[in-house]
């Protein structure tokens, strides 16, 4: 009897620590699972990891193009992810990224595999070094010193003008005098800095102009203060949002909200220096392209901002052929592309001999790199094939294998 009572004894000891290690593990893989909306001292962030804002609006996280991470911000409920704001644009990392904050300054850093810090926050400025991280429903990242903000991302914008964002100049009559403007990414593949700019002239502070700063600078005014009201792109926009312009001696901003309940609005300055208006619906984004060359106020005798002149050898005329790609030198995209953002990728890189969109599941861009003479050999497939030229005028003697093509240079 000892011995059965001390066995039920056991059994019940055993039971109570297996109930306890189940609860541990619970609330263990609930904690783990529970996405934050901050960053501590001491927390780190990987390239599986994210933090989503405390209504799950905005998810902050590490993306990868052609194996080159980027720092950014997107919308939670886009499901292509595409950054509204990226941290390190024109300093990629490799490897496994990671986010964290210096306990040495308090500044928000990343390093990768080759162990170089890189500072997020570049600027901020922490007297006691304890500081914390929050990312906002508004987007918006900030560094936080107890209630003090010392940095935040709006005031660094990439390509995406977000409500609530401040574009102008700042700090002036100082010698810290400061210009916020949006910049293009390089191509839509590209998340690097590219060749637009929108943003408050310095000289005419009344003036939004989108400028191109490559091949034969040029501007064009595409709204402005009249002293009463902002009129920005179209009037139809104008009635959609409410625009805010200050001007004083310190400084001089545009900043915007939506008039419209229930939607998630927003502006983007694309990679060939339109206009794109956004609006979040569901999961689904609507898209509304703005040209410049169309209904806006041309003050500028350049001609369409948004065309450049091309510095292709075939320029920008493209031939249509029925087949499939080769399976060489060919690069799948599977971002958010439709059949316009693929050709101005192929157009805005010399080296690009033709490219091809499909419709399935993903919209998917193919960018071939090959030789028009691949090409040309009659292929299986019904696929509409874009290539750079006009064929019918061209030979069709090869100018090498499994090179750049050197016809397109």
């Amino acid at each position: 009897m000892l011995q059965l009572h001390t066995l039920q004894m056991e059994v019940v000891k055993g039971s109570k620590f297996y109930v306890l290690v189940n609860i541990w593990l619970c609330c263990y893989f609930l904690c783990v699972s529970h996405a934050s909306d901050n960053l501590r001292q001491g927390q780190t962030l990987r390239s599986n990891q994210t933090l989503v804002s405390s209504s799950g609006v905005f998810e902050l996280g590490f993306f990868n193009f052609t194996n080159k991470y980027y720092l950014g911000t997107w919308l939670k409920n886009d499901k292509y992810k595409k950054a509204v704001w990226i941290a390190n644009q024109e300093k990629p990392m490799i490897g496994d990224p990671v986010l964290y904050i210096s306990e040495e300054d308090g500044n928000l850093v990343m390093s990768d595999e080759r162990g170089v810090p890189t500072a997020v926050s570049e600027g901020a400025f922490s007297k006691d070094a304890i500081t914390s991280a929050k990312l906002f429903d508004t987007g918006n990242l900030v560094l936080f010193e107890g209630n003090k903000t010392v940095w935040q991302s709006f005031n660094y914008p990439t390509d995406t003008f977000l409500p609530g964002m401040k574009l102008g100049l700042f700090n002036l009559n100082t010698e810290r005098s400061r210009k916020r403007f949006l910049v293009s990414w390089l191509s839509p593949l590209d998340p690097s800095k590219g060749n637009f700019l929108l943003g408050l002239d310095s000289e005419n502070k009344t003036r939004f102009d989108v400028w191109r700063t490559n091949v034969n600078p040029a501007f064009q005014e595409i709204g402005n203060w009249d002293g009463k009201s902002f009129k920005l792109f179209f009037d139809t926009l104008s009635r959609k949002y409410n625009f805010s312009f200050v001007s004083n001696h310190k400084e001089t901003y545009l900043s915007f909200t939506s008039n419209e309940e229930g939607t998630f609005s927003w502006f983007e300055l694309a990679s060939n220096g339109e206009i794109n208006e956004l609006t979040l619906v569901g999961k689904e984004i609507k898209i509304q392209n703005h040209s410049l060359c169309h209904d806006t106020m041309m003050r500028n005798s350049s001609g369409c901002l948004s065309l450049m002149p091309s510095l292709c050898r075939d320029g920008d005329k493209f031939s249509e052929i029925t087949g499939l790609m080769p399976n060489y030198m060919r690069v799948n995209m599977t971002v958010r592309m439709g059949a316009s953002d693929c050709e101005l990728t192929c157009k805005s890189d010399c080296s690009c001999t033709a490219y091809a969109t499909f419709y399935g599941d993903n919209k998917i861009c193919e960018i071939y790199y090959g030789n028009k003479s691949d090409l040309q050999i009659p292929q299986r497939g019904n696929h509409s094939i874009y290539v750079r030229g006009d064929l019918s005028t061209q030979s069709s003697g090869s100018s090498g294998s499994g090179k750049l093509s050197i016809l397109n240079k």
